[in-house]
């Protein structure tokens, strides 16, 4: 059995996704009605109409969790006991 590696980076600001002039891509996050920029580091977004101060949210927090034989990605909501590419024993434990 060997532990999850898991890493965990914290910045201040979020990298948000350009458009090609170099803007910030305002369509890069679209459902519905609703539309705004996404995070190129955790992927976060928000609709610019509902939340026009969700540009200052911060801090960006990327955090994964990989196998620590084939550096597979894992998921933790998965809980899996097995890596699905490796086979290795999985130990979630801090």
């Amino acid at each position: 059995m060997a532990k999850v590696i898991h890493t965990k980076n914290t910045y201040e600001h979020h990298d948000w996704a350009k458009n090609e002039d170099g803007e910030i891509d305002d369509f890069a996050f679209e459902s519905g009605f609703h539309n705004g920029p996404r995070c190129t580091r955790c992927s976060h977004s928000f609709c610019e109409h509902c939340d026009p101060d969700g540009y200052n949210e911060g801090p960006c927090i990327v955090e994964k969790w990989e196998c620590p034989n084939c550096h597979h990605k894992l998921w933790p909501h998965e809980n899996a006991n097995f890596c699905s590419n490796c086979g290795e024993k999985l130990d979630w434990t801090e």
